[in-house]
């Protein structure tokens, strides 16, 4: 704001409340103040003057009372003196009692009130947010671009950590190690020692790339053999000196809006890890590969979508019970979620369920005669005009 507008009493006026229903500035006829004004302003004056103990003969000067009386008091002191005041009476102090230097001081003082307070609600609300989300990490495309240099390593919105995969917990300021594997997000225990944890980081870096680098088809074999040796080659006995957890997660996103992650297994429990991925896979029973929302229904009907969704349910909520978690509160927590994303989920539906069907009459059927794959029948369905336009 330009340092002439600040020195003007309208902006003074709007700041402390007056608005524009005041009217406009007295004629030259009005110019002197009411008696009732000055009255008020002298009685304040008068409060003010034997709290401080202030020279009465600078305060009770006839006219030039409230000029003393702002020339020696805050702008805080000055403000809650004016907010006493009608929305009239203000607007005449501030444009006679006062001069350009004391109105310029004043309006700085109410905006740095005013970003003080933005600040203190910012602050406030990120707090709120980073200890409800403290165990959220990058993404995985922002995590290899900060390993690759490609960024620099920054604070990430949702933790406070300032390295990708440590996570910092707040409450109690310890640290914890986490990275993806496949099918397994992997997690140290926690330290209050950083130096520590990342030490616990490149070890399940290590697993990590280990278990990519060999592949979906020995991903049982591969992480077994990974989680035993690369702990001690990094220096540790094994798993359990890190307090090596594994969380298994699985697609779920068009049921519940996001994946299905089991409890946590410890490494000892990693035979019981891979049991569960294996049963929620089957359970899954539906296309694998690159889907989403959208373009599952050119594989699956929505009630095979249905049935896969029951069965992978049945078996969570299973292996939730045998790893001593509540049963109830489990199924309870999948019904909120569910019920979350029932709106879109039905929208999906109904808007691509339909078209599916179709296709899937005529996946088989080409006009020249011949066979054509699943994986022609997205393609072959857009070219078609007859069955876009519903006349097929």
């Amino acid at each position: 704001m330009p340092r002439s507008d600040l020195m003007r009493p309208s902006i003074l006026t709007t700041m402390m409340g007056c608005g524009t229903e005041c009217g406009a500035r007295e004629t030259a006829g009005e110019q002197s103040r009411p008696q009732s004004i000055r009255k008020r302003i002298h009685s304040g004056m008068d409060v003010r003057a034997s709290s401080l103990k202030k020279r009465s003969s600078v305060i009770g000067i006839p006219g030039r009372g409230f000029r003393g009386f702002a020339s020696q008091c805050s702008e805080a002191e000055l403000y809650s003196q004016l907010a006493r005041l009608a929305p009239d009476q203000r607007r005449r102090v501030l444009e006679h009692c006062l001069s350009e230097r004391q109105r310029l001081a004043l309006e700085v003082w109410i905006l740095r009130q005013r970003a003080s307070s933005v600040v203190k609600a910012r602050g406030s609300h990120r707090k709120l947010r980073d200890t409800r989300c403290w165990n959220r990490t990058l993404s995985k495309v922002t995590q290899t671009r900060c390993m690759s240099g490609a960024l620099p390593l920054r604070r990430s919105k949702r933790t406070r950590s300032d390295i990708p995969g440590v996570h910092c917990r707040i409450a109690g300021r310890s640290y914890r190690a986490v990275v993806t594997a496949a099918p397994f997000r992997i997690m140290s225990s926690y330290s209050s020692s950083l130096p520590k944890v990342l030490r616990f980081h490149e070890v399940l870096l290590a697993v990590a790339r280990r278990v990519r680098r060999e592949g979906a088809e020995k991903l049982e074999s591969s992480i077994k053999r990974a989680v035993q040796e690369e702990p001690q080659r990094h220096g540790f006995l094994s798993a359990n000196d890190i307090g090596l957890t594994l969380e298994v997660t699985i697609s779920a996103r068009f049921w519940i809006g996001q994946g299905l992650i089991t409890p946590r297994f410890s490494s000892s429990q990693l035979d019981a890890a891979l049991r569960a991925w294996r049963r929620l896979r089957e359970a899954r029973g539906i296309c694998r590969g690159c889907t989403n929302g959208y373009t599952l229904f050119w594989h699956d009907t929505p009630t095979e979508l249905e049935t896969a969704w029951a069965r992978m349910r049945g078996v969570y909520l299973d292996i939730c019970s045998e790893l001593g978690r509540s049963r109830r509160h489990a199924a309870s927590r999948l019904n909120a979620l569910e019920e979350k994303h029932r709106s879109c989920k039905e929208r999906i539906t109904e808007r691509y369920g339909s078209k599916s069907e179709m296709s899937r009459v005529t996946s088989c059927v080409h006009p020249e005669g011949k066979d054509i794959g699943t994986s022609e029948c997205f393609h072959y369905f857009k070219e078609c005009t007859g069955l876009r336009s519903g006349t097929g």
